[in-house]
């Protein structure tokens, strides 16, 4: 539905997609990612049943959020442009990242209106078995991501030291990754999907209270576009 949606030409069914179509997928995601700060798990019959967030740290539910929330940037992009931008063909950056056994970690942020989820995807040869996705949550709501997004790019713009803005972004992109995953594994790259504001800042100007992050790691940003599976041509005699 998301591909008829994005591709009407016919200026009698335009639609406002922040206001129509972008809030659909912030729900799902707030659904496959529920936060409950007192959630606690229960036990009936001697068996141990899961609570709501335990259920949003599986891996599969971290897999289905981070889909998602790329969707929702390749849809921004597709209604936009009026074109189709993935085919049967497309595969996850993080896929090609594993079969590839790159020292390279994906990087998912998702703004929703009460908090910021962050989507950790280790590469599939130095990440803990089964845990290939990893989620970390911080309460902070949306304006208050933008306004120190926005005023973290002005300062930089104007040559002030952003390093009070970069620390505190840091602290909810990145700490807990770099803290627990990150600086005692042998990664090497970090490849950003940022979403809404964070989009715009420079990432590698971020600060850990010692070192801005680019000193640490080699940085990309991705749009969250799939990337086109590359194959090699078969060799033949002319």
């Amino acid at each position: 539905m998301r591909n008829d949606l994005t591709s009407f030409n016919n200026l009698d069914l335009k639609f406002s997609f922040q206001d129509t179509i972008e809030p659909i997928f912030r729900e799902l995601v707030d659904l496959l990612l529920p936060y409950d700060p007192n959630a606690e798990v229960r036990k009936s019959n001697s068996s141990t049943q899961e609570s709501l967030q335990q259920i949003g740290e599986t891996q599969e539910a971290l897999q289905k959020a981070q889909k998602a929330i790329e969707d929702l940037q390749v849809a921004e992009l597709e209604n936009f442009l009026r074109c189709r931008l993935t085919n049967t063909q497309s595969v996850p950056i993080y896929q090609i990242i594993d079969e590839e056994n790159l020292n390279t970690a994906v990087i998912y942020s998702i703004i929703l209106d009460d908090r910021l989820e962050v989507i950790l995807k280790l590469p599939k040869n130095l990440a803990p078995k089964n845990k290939q996705f990893i989620r970390y949550t911080t309460l902070v709501s949306k304006n208050d991501v933008e306004n120190t997004a926005n005023n973290f790019l002005n300062e930089i713009k104007q040559g002030l030291s952003a390093e009070e803005k970069g620390s505190e972004l840091y602290q909810w992109l990145l700490k807990q990754a770099d803290e627990n995953h990150l600086r005692n594994s042998n990664i090497k790259t970090l490849v950003f999907v940022l979403d809404g504001a964070l989009r715009n800042i420079p990432i590698a100007a971020l600060y850990d209270g010692k070192n801005y992050i680019v000193r640490n790691y080699s940085i990309a940003l991705s749009l969250g576009i799939q990337l086109t599976k590359q194959q090699p041509l078969k060799k033949r005699k002319i």
